[in-house]
């Protein structure tokens, strides 16, 4: 056999085979990518699905920190974290936390943290963000 008809042959094979890997690769991302764009179209914002729920609303960012829900949420969320003494450990990681918890002033980064959160997507309202604003960040609807 022709040393020309044996290179042939093989880079026919080797094109072949390269072809239908990158078939296959290409498949299986369009496939995962598809999958992707599913979990994501599932997923909503926390203030989204808060929307959602009949007994809680989202407390209003632009409301300011002189407005009286604020006022009462950051209370609540002082007194239930009043035993952290690491920064960092309170649930809605609040600049300086520690060192303003005793303030009756609201912390304009308290308003940032639950602002900030609320925009997180989620795929339940098991999720910890949800949960943390939920709890700390909302009122009872009237």
């Amino acid at each position: 056999m022709d040393s020309s008809t044996v290179i042939n042959s093989l880079f026919g094979i080797l094109g072949a085979g390269a072809i239908g890997s990158t078939s296959f690769m290409g498949y299986t991302f369009f496939k995962e990518m598809h999958k992707t764009e599913e979990y994501r179209r599932s997923l909503l914002s926390v203030a989204e699905l808060l929307a959602k729920d009949k007994t809680k609303v989202l407390l209003n960012r632009s409301d300011g920190i002189a407005h009286q829900d604020w006022k009462t949420a950051w209370n609540h969320y002082r007194e239930k974290n009043n035993s952290v003494s690491k920064a960092g450990e309170d649930p809605l990681k609040v600049t300086n936390f520690v060192s303003k918890k005793g303030e009756e002033s609201v912390l304009e980064d308290f308003l940032n943290r639950c602002d900030l959160e609320s925009k997180r997507w989620v795929s339940s309202d098991k999720d910890t963000p949800y949960i943390n604003v939920f709890k700390w960040c909302t009122k009872d609807k009237k």
